[in-house]
């Protein structure tokens, strides 16, 4: 390589280092005014919020491209699929089921059907589900012995939520960061509010007559933002949880050689709240209609 050749390749990496700036500055901006407009849109009353800000929704920003990369690759879902797939057969109930949720969702008939694009034949799109565990009594096979009333833990999901069709599964990932920070922000108000009823009438008589510790100044709710959002890992986390589920929904050892689907889940949790299950699918039109 030339002189000329890597003073080129070092300006053109120079440049590009500056867009990714920009870019990045600009995508905590974004944030920033969203994490605001969804607590408590009074803070930009305070001259130095978004300073005040940057760091921590920087942080937070990070944490959730950190889990949304570790997901897998989109599945393709269909009514075939619930046959050959592990994870969609153990999602789902049948493949009509399969069929109905994707026929009948607004968005995606909104995608399909848009004026400006009517030739998409395909889409990718979040999916999300609740699993829950149950006991219940059932039947098992133990060498020739059939056993009724054997304790079992069922796995159920419910909830099926389909959100965000795009036409790339970059573009979905891109969705599902700023839903996991949407949620976080409504988790984040719910904590702070949660902390001004709690205080005892005593404490909100001393909180009125003292601004620096009044809850509705915008300067001591900023704070209080501030606190909630510095520890982004106990905000936000993904669990990878390996199942082994037979046929009938029952959860089995995951060394067992009975006829199972094999799945792992890659559930999110905000805060203390319920994790829910995320996977990024395709789909083709012509297989949901």
């Amino acid at each position: 390589m030339t002189l000329f050749d890597r003073l080129q390749h070092l300006l053109k990496e120079r440049q590009a280092n500056r867009l990714r700036e920009r870019a990045d500055a600009e995508r905590v901006a974004k944030a920033i005014e969203s994490v605001v407009e969804g607590t408590n849109p009074k803070l930009r009353g305070v001259s130095s919020y978004q300073k005040q800000l940057r760091n921590p929704v920087h942080d937070l920003l990070g944490r959730i491209d950190d889990l949304v990369s570790a997901l897998p690759q989109a599945i393709t879902v269909s009514q075939r699929s619930f046959n050959e797939n592990n994870l969609i057969n153990a999602l789902f109930s049948n493949s009509e089921q399969v069929q109905q949720l994707f026929s009948q969702n607004r968005a995606v008939r909104r995608y399909f059907h848009a004026k400006d694009n009517p030739g998409r034949t395909d889409a990718f799109a979040l999916f999300f589900v609740a699993c829950k565990e149950k006991t219940i009594l059932g039947t098992e096979t133990r060498g020739e012995m059939l056993l009724r009333d054997v304790q079992q833990t069922a796995v159920i999901f419910s909830d099926h939520q389909l959100l965000a069709p795009e036409p790339a599964e970059e573009a979905v990932r891109t969705t599902l960061k700023w839903t996991l920070l949407e949620y976080v922000t409504k988790y984040v108000k719910e904590q702070i509010s949660h902390m001004q009823h709690a205080l005892s009438e005593e404490e909100k008589q001393t909180a009125a007559l003292n601004p620096e510790q009044n809850p509705n100044n915008p300067e001591v709710y900023l704070k209080a933002l501030i606190d909630q959002l510095r520890n982004p890992d106990a905000l936000i986390s993904m669990h990878s949880t390996p199942l082994r589920i037979s046929r009938m929904g029952v959860k089995l050892p995951l060394d067992s050689t009975a006829d199972a689907n094999q799945i792992t889940l890659f559930e999110t949790v905000i805060g203390t709240g319920q994790p829910k299950a995320v996977v990024i699918v395709h789909f083709a039109r012509a297989d949901m209609e």
